[in-house]
């Protein structure tokens, strides 16, 4: 399985990953869309929950994303992740010096709470430049809604939410929108959908 990236400084590296069907990327057609409509990640911090292969969150810092964490607790997916930002060190140093990839193997939900104490230690316009990708196997709807409905309760988060779901192993986007959850852009491919939101 190839995964290449799209666009940006990276345009066309290939990444490292698992063979066989340990990972589900995004597929090539849903992240082409997404990028397109947001194509400049300058200034921002990009969050990759959940991150398999991490080509979400490296298409973000290839498109100039300040700062990119990608969190993946499984161990031997993390590992390639690891591989991948040293590759990209390699050719990129003074970049990546300057506009760091950190990747984390713990726990979402565990991982969460350190999340809190970073992003209340940031200026506003950083709070306010700050995208959460979400994007956990889509059959786990308990953990989506208790990271988007527990986790982001109350009115602390000012950045944007992008949801990652399939509409027959998941739930359909507008079960994600809510009283504070507002939608800002949706794509399809297949069943497959990305939903970009924002609390309000």
């Amino acid at each position: 399985m190839a995964v290449n990236i799209l666009g940006g400084r990276l345009k066309g590296l290939s990444l490292r990953v698992p063979k066989g069907d340990v990972v589900r990327p995004t597929s090539v057609l849903l992240r082409r869309r997404m990028f397109d409509s947001h194509q400049d990640f300058t200034g921002e911090i990009f969050i990759d929950a959940c991150a398999g292969t991490g080509a979400v969150g490296f298409e973000a810092w290839s498109r100039g994303a300040q700062k990119v964490i990608l969190i993946e607790p499984n161990r031997s997916i993390f590992n390639y992740i690891k591989q991948n930002i040293s590759a990209i060190g390699s050719r990129f140093k003074d970049d990546i010096n300057e506009r760091p990839i950190e990747c984390n193997s713990s726990d979402i939900e565990k991982w969460f709470d350190r999340f809190l104490t970073m992003y209340s230690g940031l200026c506003e316009e950083e709070q306010e430049n700050t995208i959460f990708f979400f994007d956990p196997p889509y059959e786990l709807i308990e953990l989506y809604e208790k990271i988007l409905f527990e986790k982001f309760s109350g009115d602390w988060y000012k950045g944007e939410i992008w949801i990652e779901s399939d509409t027959q192993k998941g739930k359909k986007p507008e079960f994600w929108i809510r009283d504070k959850i507002k939608e800002i852009k949706l794509f399809k491919q297949g069943t497959t959908y990305l939903l970009r939101t924002y609390l309000c």
